[in-house]
């Protein structure tokens, strides 16, 4: 299971980031009079990582979030996440939250409202491929009308939140972290991490895109048919009543979408206990 995304040391960076994503110019009343209008965002992985010390139990309370989310919805008992997990909170923790009653150990963030997991797509066959007939790099090369490189898509899925509200705060921020420019380890240049993102979406995923107004190209009808295990059949509920489809959408246009809407911070901290600072991005 890959867990990089551009490189080691920028995964370490990526979980010692907190991000805040912020609605500033609401799309519309509904989210004028709704809460939450802004998250905090934390991303863990499922290895220990000891430069990350809550990294592993915090994604334990977000697959555990996630698992009751899908068992509330549609009766399934999930099983596959994604290899980074991010969690959103209404509040940041205070100082005392980050610390246990142990010497050095310190707990997972408590009080998830909302989580979203991404995979960076390289050679391996990523879950939703199950679905196509052809690698998803030709499908999206097919809507977009021209050639898309691999290496330039992420998968997204494991989207469960309490509300809408808060469903659409962590697309957004994925939106703005996709966009934002991190230096290439191969080229030594800056660059967005990635081009086109693709997620298998039901009715009501997709109602919330349509919502955004983030165009979502439909490249196929996911069936529980496709699915290459068939004891997994039984543990997805009712997912498939909800008219799942595999969608891209390209970050490009989906930034200008939600530009004017929010504001993102990236504070990236040097030392995880003491939270001092190293670096802190605004847009």
């Amino acid at each position: 299971m890959s867990l990089s995304i551009d490189s080691t040391h920028t995964l370490q960076n990526v979980l010692n980031t907190t991000f805040y994503i912020e609605a500033v110019k609401p799309m519309s009343i509904l989210e004028v009079q709704g809460i939450p209008s802004s998250l905090y965002i934390r991303a863990s992985t499922q290895i220990p990582i000891a430069t990350s010390p809550t990294s592993y139990t915090q994604n334990q309370d977000a697959q555990a979030f996630i698992k009751q989310i899908y068992e509330y919805i549609h009766h399934a008992r999930l099983s596959y996440f994604m290899p980074i997990l991010f969690s959103g909170f209404a509040d940041m923790p205070s100082y005392g939250d980050w610390l246990s009653a142990d010497d050095d150990t310190l707990p997972a963030f408590k009080g998830t409202s909302v989580a979203i997991g991404l995979k960076p797509i390289c050679e391996d066959k990523i879950f939703l491929e199950q679905y196509l007939n052809t690698p998803i790099q030709n499908e999206i090369s097919r809507v977009a009308g021209e050639p898309v490189n691999r290496q330039r898509i992420f998968e997204i899925g494991n989207l469960a939140s309490g509300c809408a509200g808060s469903a659409r705060l962590m697309i957004a921020f994925l939106v703005f972290y996709l966009s934002t420019p991190t230096l290439n380890p191969t080229t030594h240049e800056y660059q967005t991490k990635a081009d086109w993102v693709v997620c298998t979406g039901t009715d009501a995923v997709r109602h919330i895109l349509a919502h955004m107004g983030i165009r979502s190209h439909v490249i196929a009808k996911a069936t529980a048919e496709a699915l290459e295990d068939p004891e997994q059949v039984s543990s997805w509920g009712h997912y498939y009543q909800h008219n799942p489809l595999v969608v891209a959408i390209n970050v490009a246009d989906a930034k200008r979408v939600c530009a004017p809407h929010y504001r993102y911070t990236e504070t990236l901290e040097m030392n995880y206990a003491t939270r001092l600072t190293l670096n802190k991005i605004t847009v």
